[in-house]
C-alpha cells in the first residue's frame, strides 16, 4: 500500500512539473509578441525601437581563480579598508593593484 501511495505521489509531481513547462513556454511567448510590439510603436511619426544592451558577461566568464599568499600585515590593512568601506572587494583591489602595477613598471 505504502508503494502505491508513493506512485501517486510522483504522478502528481510530474503533473506539476508539466504544468510548470507549459507556463513558462507561455511566457516565453508573450515575451516574443512583446517585442514584436515594441517594434511597432511610433513616436512622431517615426517608428520606436528599443535600444538592445549587450548581456553582461558573468564573473566566471570575466575572471580566472587564482590562489596567492599575503603577509599577514598586508591582509589585515586590506580587511580593514574593506571593512571601513574604503575598497570594494579584496579581488576589485588586488586586481587593480596589478593594473597599476603592470602599466607603470612595463608599460611603455
Amino acid at each position: 500500500m505504502e508503494l502505491e501511495e508513493g506512485y501517486e505521489e510522483v504522478e502528481e509531481e510530474c503533473e506539476y512539473e508539466d504544468e510548470e513547462l507549459n507556463d513558462s513556454q507561455s511566457a516565453d511567448k508573450s515575451v516574443d509578441l512583446n517585442q514584436e510590439e515594441q517594434s511597432h510603436f511610433m513616436l512622431d511619426g517615426k517608428p520606436f525601437r528599443l535600444k538592445q544592451h549587450s548581456q553582461k558577461q558573468s564573473f566566471s566568464e570575466t575572471h580566472v581563480r587564482t590562489t596567492t599568499y599575503l603577509e599577514k600585515n598586508i591582509h589585515q590593512i586590506i580587511k580593514m579598508l574593506q571593512h571601513q568601506n574604503q575598497i570594494e572587494s579584496i579581488t576589485k583591489f588586488i586586481n587593480d593593484s596589478i593594473k597599476h602595477y603592470l602599466t607603470t613598471r612595463y608599460s611603455e
